[in-house]
């Protein structure tokens, strides 16, 4: 996929930033504790479905720990202690239910979305590693689908509570949860409109101000496809942003590095608001995949709108891991 080939020895290793370095170590940290403890629950499960399932996802993040493990060796960082091979032997098989291992592997699948994501919004130095990082928010989006659908199957899956007094015309279901997140993803829309307005007139670059009402036409139609989702579902409106602002005359007072990345801070927070209600609706797919589209659709701005910084020069450089 990316860094095919590992640097000689005698050639100086690649440029990378502290924060990245971190990132690899974590996640890296995070699949071996992971491979240990799914292998003891191997020995525990009984139902033949979940060890197969089991025996899937100890492959899928072996698989992953590999590729990690080979960009870690490219930039010669080094990696923590290895996970041991087999898990320990235990008396009494039984003691672990089915219904709890699933329970985990849910839990699992969650917490490792929203984790992905904090990485690869300050993996800004190098443009590749946060390739990478995308592309393991899309593998794991795929992985909490596949987990939430075996669930479901199984019956093992924990129904949240649903919103009620949902129109009679709606005939899909939706949980508090769902529901919560739709409204504030309203709000935060409404307040990202007002302040992105308010961008354009304080901008002074010409192209900064044609990239700001491209995220100004992305917003709005985020913003009419949730408040059709709110409407069907009898979920009461935020208060709106005015339409018009008045007009600045003195806009000298703030530079564009300012403002840009400011806007940066604020691509970074949506993707965190996102990536919480794709973990956590559990009850309605399509929704679900909702929000999954719109966390895409806000990592392909954040990647976008880091090179465009580098470009102008705007962007805040991370300290480097070595000189």
């Amino acid at each position: 996929m990316v860094f095919l080939k590992t640097n000689q020895p005698n050639n100086p290793p690649p440029a990378i930033s502290t924060a990245e370095v971190y990132n690899f170590w974590d996640i890296l940290t995070g699949y071996y504790e992971s491979l240990e403890y799914l292998k003891m629950l191997r020995v525990y499960a009984q139902d033949p479905d979940l060890k197969i399932k089991l025996d899937d996802t100890i492959s899928d993040i072996t698989g992953r720990s590999k590729k990690v493990e080979k960009i870690m060796s490219h930039f010669r960082i080094r990696t923590p202690d290895s996970p041991r091979k087999e898990a320990p032997a235990f008396v009494n098989s039984q003691a672990m239910p089915d219904e709890l291992i699933g329970k985990y592997l849910l839990l699992m699948a969650q917490e490792r979305i929203e984790m992905k994501v904090r990485c690869l919004r300050n993996a800004q130095y190098v443009d590749k590693v946060r390739d990478f990082f995308i592309y393991l928010v899309g593998v794991d989006i795929k992985n909490l689908n596949s987990i939430i659908k075996y669930l479901k199957l199984k019956g093992w899956i924990e129904q949240p509570i649903l919103l009620q007094n949902v129109p009679p015309d709606c005939n899909e279901k939706i949980d508090v949860a769902e529901a919560y997140h739709i409204w504030n993803h309203l709000v935060f829309r409404y307040l990202n409109i007002e302040q992105t307005n308010l961008f354009v007139q304080l901008a002074h670059d010409g192209d900064f101000k044609l990239l700001l009402g491209k995220g100004l036409d992305i917003l709005k139609n985020q913003i009419k496809e949730l408040e059709k989702e709110a409407n069907c579902f009898g979920i009461n409106l935020p208060k709106q942003p005015p339409k018009e602002l008045g007009h600045m005359e003195n806009t000298e007072f703030i530079d564009d590095d300012f403002i840009f990345n400011l806007l940066l801070n604020g691509l970074n927070s949506a993707s965190i608001i996102h990536a919480q209600a794709v973990k956590k609706a559990t009850t309605n797919d399509r929704i679900r995949n909702l929000f999954a589209r719109l966390l895409t659709e806000e990592i392909d701005s954040i990647d976008g709108l880091i090179k465009y910084g580098k470009v102008k020069g705007w962007l805040i450089s991370p300290p480097l891991y070595r000189l």
